[in-house]
Formats: C-alpha cells, sequence, structure tokens
C-alpha cells in the first residue's frame, strides 16, 4: 500500500538505510551483511595496492590498517545487525543467527591474513590470523559485543534508555 504524506505518495521499500544501517522489512540484517562484506573487500583492495611486494608498506603496517580501518568499517553497528554465534538457533530468532554473515567476515579476515602473513591460498585460516597476530573474527565479534553490553549496563539512571536497558 502506498503511504500519502501532505499529498505526496511514499512508496514502500524492501529495505531502508538508517544512520548507516540497513533495516529491511523483517530484520534479518541481510543487506547489512551484504554491505559489510562489500566495505571489507573494498578496503582489502586498497591495501593490497599499497602492499606490495616492490614498494610498498610492510605486513605490520598493512596489519595495524586492516585493524584500525577495515575491521571498524566492516563491523559498524554490530551490536545491532550482528548475532553473536554460540549454539544453533531455533524458532524465530534463526533469522538473526549470525552465521552466514560470519563466513563473509571469516574469508575477508582470511584474505587479509594472507595479504599480512604472506600465506597461499591453501593456508588455513586459523594458522594464518595466528602469523598475522589477529584475533580470530569470531573473538572479535564478541569484543565489539561485549563492549556494547557493558556500555548499556553502565548507563546512569538519568538516562532515557535506563529502564529498557534494565529489563533487557
Amino acid at each position: 500500500p502506498v503511504l500519502k504524506l501532505n499529498g505526496a505518495e511514499v512508496q514502500p521499500m524492501e529495505a531502508v538505510k538508517l544512520v548507516g544501517v540497513w533495516l529491511d522489512e523483517n530484520l534479518t540484517f541481510k543487506q547489512q551483511a551484504a554491505a559489510a562484506q562489500g566495505r571489507g573487500h573494498e578496503w582489502l583492495a586498497k591495501f593490497r595496492r599499497i602492499a606490495r611486494v616492490s614498494g610498498g608498506v610492510g605486513p605490520g603496517q598493512v596489519r595495524r590498517l586492516y585493524s584500525a580501518i577495515c575491521v571498524p568499517r566492516m563491523l559498524y553497528a554490530a551490536e545491532v545487525w550482528l548475532a553473536p554465534v554460540r549454539q544453533r538457533v531455533s524458532g524465530e530468532n534463526r533469522r538473526r543467527d549470525g552465521r552466514a554473515a560470519m563466513k563473509k567476515l571469516t574469508s575477508i579476515q582470511m584474505k587479509a591474513a594472507r595479504m599480512i602473513a604472506g600465506g597461499m591460498v591453501s593456508s588455513p585460516a586459523d594458522l594464518l590470523d595466528a602469523h598475522a597476530d589477529l584475533l580470530p573474527i569470531n573473538l572479535v565479534v564478541d569484543k565489539i559485543l561485549h563492549r556494547a553490553a557493558v556500555r548499556y549496563a553502565s548507563i546512569p539512571e538519568s538516562h532515557p534508555l535506563h529502564e529498557e536497558v534494565r529489563k533487557a
């Protein structure tokens, strides 16, 4: 159905970007995960250009760039759209299961670790993470979600959201 506001027709959309997060009608956040993957690939391509073997920056600088730029850009507002992957989720919450998104983010981190450590395509992801001195992406997500939970738990009583956070 078309919504009319002050004589103007507003067409319904499948998804809308609000404060940098893609919201779809079922709150599955698939478009947000795809956008995060796209940002990760975009930044990796830029890092690949400056990390050339002949005349590029070293692996330490690439690791710093990845940790300081790529990861925060990929995981922007992760506490909203990315559910922690612990065990199988059943029922209605299965839509927010972050397994597919985590698989995509893991592949991006594996490419970054391969670029930093100079590994081969057949190298295992956990070994590349260790040699590149990177925290595995699932632990990075857990760290971000934990920080968000602590930040929400420490909201003062005078804050308008204090009561809602306390209920959660």
